[in-house]
């Protein structure tokens, strides 16, 4: 019953896991850091959840957590599908608290304590802004999403991320991935 997360479309099927492995353990301790009960019924949003890579990495940590992953499934993951990413988290054994819709996060309802999100909102280009307005909705303590940060000519992409959702959102910490490049990131963030 092997899990199958895909590969990410820069990446062989061996590079995906590699990367899969390093943001794991990177999630892993942006959740440490953060003031939210590993063990109570947290409600967690997983957008761009793909084929539920991140649904484990907050599975495995939440271990009481309800999960909800959506995704358009157009993208970064080659050969991702709602059927498959459910496949998955049948596999995996969560599929009574984790659930994966086929959604975008500009029309999502809904409220939860912290939203995650892996590899998405780059993709988005500006629209990405009122994804973070969309996110500041849901009204989650926390939002932690690990992403590639390249603003054009901006000094500092990062710097320049925050200046635009400043209102919404206090970094608690960045954390730099360079196993995977200099631009990768880990920003958790603190609703205000």
């Amino acid at each position: 019953m092997a899990v199958d997360f895909g590969t990410y479309h820069h990446s062989t099927y061996e590079e995906s896991e590699k990367l899969r492995t390093i943001i794991y353990n990177k999630f892993h301790e942006a959740f440490k850091s953060i003031s939210l009960d590993r063990n109570s019924a947290i409600k967690i949003l997983d957008i761009g959840c793909g084929l539920g890579f991140t649904i484990k990495v907050a599975a495995d940590f939440y271990t009481n957590a309800i999960i909800t992953g959506i995704d358009n499934f157009s993208g970064s993951l080659i050969n991702s599908s709602l059927n498959k990413a459910r496949t998955n988290i049948e596999k995996l054994g969560i599929k009574k608290r984790c659930t994966v819709e086929e959604a975008d996060i500009l029309d999502f309802k809904g409220k939860f304590d912290l939203v995650i999100s892996n590899l998405v909102f780059h993709n988005m280009g500006s629209a990405r802004f009122q994804a973070y307005k969309k996110v500041y909705s849901l009204r989650p303590d926390y939002f932690i999403t690990g992403d590639i940060f390249f603003a054009g000519n901006y000094e500092n992409p990062v710097d320049f991320e925050l200046s635009k959702i400043s209102d919404m959102f206090l970094p608690v910490t960045v954390k730099n991935v360079d196993e995977i490049s200099n631009s990768f990131k880990i920003l958790i963030l603190k609703r205000i």
